[in-house]
């Protein structure tokens, strides 16, 4: 029982050691390739888009936080 478990550990070490030095290697990619799956223009404009959607986002936050998205009604009637 004791070899078994040792030759288990043994087989899962010596795999995980291949699988780390290069078994699922990015070298497979194209080389034009950023990512995956985008170039580099197309990972720019995601990114930026991102950036652009959540700097929005931050703003209108702070708006809501320190109550500047509404007018504030101070009296009842409309003032002329």
């Amino acid at each position: 029982m004791l070899k078994k478990a040792i030759l288990l550990g043994a087989g899962l070490t010596l795999a995980s050691a291949v699988t780390l030095m290069g078994g699922c290697s990015a070298a497979a990619t194209a080389p034009e390739l950023m990512t995956t799956t985008k170039t580099p223009g197309q990972y720019n404009n995601q990114l930026s888009r991102v950036l652009n959607n959540n700097t929005r986002g931050i703003w209108n936050d702070a708006d809501r936080l320190f109550f500047l998205d509404k007018n504030q009604n101070l009296q009842p009637f409309v003032a002329p």
